[in-house]
């Protein structure tokens, strides 16, 4: 597929006449008549998002975030943004960018974010007036339709999701020729009337000339008659936030755990009372503190019990506390992330087979969470007038953050690449259906001796078959090499959609416990649970350096769209099932094995005692 038709394709999903006037969107880096046979869906261009892009052999890279914002006096090496274009350039691979067109598009990140958060009647915080024109012709009625297929085919006539829009009645045309003039209908030298359609269609400002262009040639007359005027309609649905209402009013402190749970935060952050029931919630993907700012915090709070943005400044929280405006902080970068990965769903759905849609996901944010010093905490003590604690050498490492999995001394650390686990003590002896005859006890997450220093996996540390105790379905044979590791994952919904969570348990060879946990992903359908919880424990399995895995799910739907059986209906699906391939596709040998829900009872269990524990 050309550059060029991709370009048109996200076009009509988000008019890039949307954007704001400072913004900077479309065809960034790259020749519009390039074949590309892949689709990069991410949050910025940079170089780890190129490397991704040359891994999965996609030529062109869609970025929320424009790669190219400020004018650029010279393009070198020495400055970050044009070095990567440079790259890109070098690559033959196209950067297009989708920004604030984005956001305020139908179904773009704001409507995502409403969605995500389960509002009502959701509409834009700020609609947008579209930057339309609109030409008013006079065509004789047997021309009338030659000319307006002219015009559609440059663009004119589109209205959200409807084309070939136009509007025309008849009327009578008069006019003279002169001694010098051909005309079409009536002669020359004396004063003629005619029947004429009047014909509108309306474009984006930018196409003026090809859409005059292609009515001139169109028209049979030689001096056609026609008008180009201004358009400043607002249009409904389309603008920068959304305002809704959740089905039933909750705590606050429950919306921001909702909102960290979507974004994979380990713990919520918001300003206002925690026990204050809120309903009515307004949302701006990205930076919303100048919404806050010159009063606008008063009039929001009129029509809004909250606002859930991200980048407010202190200032600005306390002017919407002042005003009785709630605040759930939705950090800029996680949320438009996660965003705009489900909306390469609504792309996937655009492009059809004529291109592969993928989507990268950064391991980490910007901002990470981290551990307090052993150091500053005996300094704390000691101003404090008491001594610190004893160190405990054989205890457990502690968590880098409330929430985070412990692991024993020189075991690594079980990171995911976009959700932070709770901590969860493995059984004193796993389950029966993993288990083998004798486990040795263990409380620890992290099981260090099946890993080498680095924590990759040596053939020589673990045994290299499956276990025979291993549920259900009969394992292939497995060639020499790597260990086969077990993954057993589910994700369930209290309400369809309704509050969400997924459960993870990681089992070495042996059938000993590496890993597990369960955490709450907020409002979700069970299909949608069931997926993320095979992403997060794909994403576990990569971080404990295992090359060969069996997956076990309870969900018969996952197992079979991810094999091809079935396909991936549903648009929320799609972004999920895109992720889970690309994981996949990182191991050197996996399997996905369906089984009967009482052989997952596990990971069920860590399913519900997340759901309980987040009330």
């Amino acid at each position: 597929m050309r550059v060029r038709e991709i370009v048109e394709r996200i076009d009509r999903l988000a008019p890039f006449e949307l954007a704001e006037s400072w913004d900077h969107v479309g065809l960034q880096v790259g020749a519009p008549d390039d074949e590309v046979e892949g689709v990069l869906v991410a949050l910025e261009a940079d170089d780890a998002t190129l490397d991704e892009a040359a891994r999965l052999d996609c030529g062109l890279v869609l970025a929320h975030h424009p790669l190219i914002f400020e004018p650029l006096a010279r393009l070198t090496d020495e400055e970050p943004s044009a070095r990567v274009a440079l790259r890109a350039a070098r690559e033959r691979r196209a950067v297009v960018v989708a920004h604030t067109n984005l956001d305020k598009a139908r179904g773009g990140l704001a409507d995502l974010m409403a969605e995500a958060l389960g509002l009502r009647g959701a509409q834009p915080l700020e609609p947008s007036a579209v930057d339309w024109l609109k030409l008013v012709g006079f065509v004789p009625p047997d021309d009338a339709d030659l000319v307006r297929k002219a015009l559609f085919s440059v663009g004119a006539g589109v209205i959200g999701d409807y084309e070939h829009c136009s509007w025309g009645v008849e009327g009578q045309g008069t006019f003279f020729a002169g001694e010098g003039a051909s005309p079409v209908l009536g002669e020359r030298g004396r004063d003629e009337s005619v029947t004429e359609v009047r014909l509108e269609v309306v474009f984006p400002r930018r196409l003026r000339r090809r859409v005059t262009a292609a009515y001139v040639a169109a028209h049979p007359y030689e001096e056609p008659a026609f008008d180009v005027v201004p358009v400043e309609n607002v249009l409904p649905g389309l603008g920068l936030g959304r305002l809704g209402a959740l089905p039933e009013p909750v705590s606050l402190a429950e919306l921001a755990a909702d909102v960290a749970a979507l974004v994979g935060l380990p713990s919520p952050r918001y300003a206002g009372d925690g026990a204050r029931r809120v309903r009515r919630v307004a949302c701006l993907p990205g930076s919303g503190g100048a919404a806050l700012t010159g009063g606008l915090a008063a009039a929001l709070a009129s029509v809004a019990d909250v606002l859930v943005t991200g980048d407010v400044k202190y200032h600005e929280a306390r002017e919407a506390l002042d005003a009785g405006l709630a605040l759930v902080d939705a950090p800029h970068d996680l949320t438009e992330e996660e965003l705009v990965l489900r909306w390469g769903a609504a792309l996937t759905e655009a492009l059809g087979d004529a291109a592969r849609v993928e989507t990268w996901r950064r391991p980490r944010g910007v901002w990470q969470h981290g551990e307090v010093a052993a150091e500053a905490v005996g300094v704390a003590a000691t101003v404090a007038g008491t001594s610190p604690a004893p160190a405990m050498p054989d205890a457990p490492t502690p968590p880098a953050f409330p929430g985070a999995p412990t692991a024993t001394p020189d075991a690594p650390m079980p990171t995911l690449l976009s959700d932070e686990p709770t901590p969860s003590t493995a059984p004193a002896t796993p389950p029966p259906s993993t288990a083998p005859a004798t486990p040795p006890p263990s409380t620890a997450t992290v099981t260090p001796s099946l890993t080498g220093p680095g924590g990759e996996v040596t053939s020589e540390q673990a045994p290299s078959v499956v276990p025979e105790s291993a549920p259900s379905v009969v394992p292939k044979p497995v060639p020499s090499g790597p260990a086969v590791y077990s993954l057993y994952t589910d994700g369930g919904a209290r309400g369809n959609p309704g509050p969400a969570a997924v459960g993870v348990r990681l089992l070495a060879p042996d059938g000993t416990l590496v890993a597990e946990f369960g955490k709450t992903i907020g409002p979700a359908t069970n299909n949608v649970a069931e997926y993320r919880a095979l992403v997060s424990g794909l994403e576990l399995a990569l971080e404990h350096g295992v090359q060969r895995l069996i997956c076990f799910l309870d969900s018969e739907l996952v197992v079979r769209q991810l094999e091809g059986v079935y396909k991936v209906k549903e648009v929320t699906l799609q972004v999920f099932h895109t992720e889970a391939r690309r994981l996949l596709a990182r191991f050197t040998d996996v399997e996905l094995r369906h089984i009967p829900r009482e052989e997952n009872s596990e990971a069920d269990r860590l399913v519900n005692e997340a759901l309980d524990a987040a009330g």
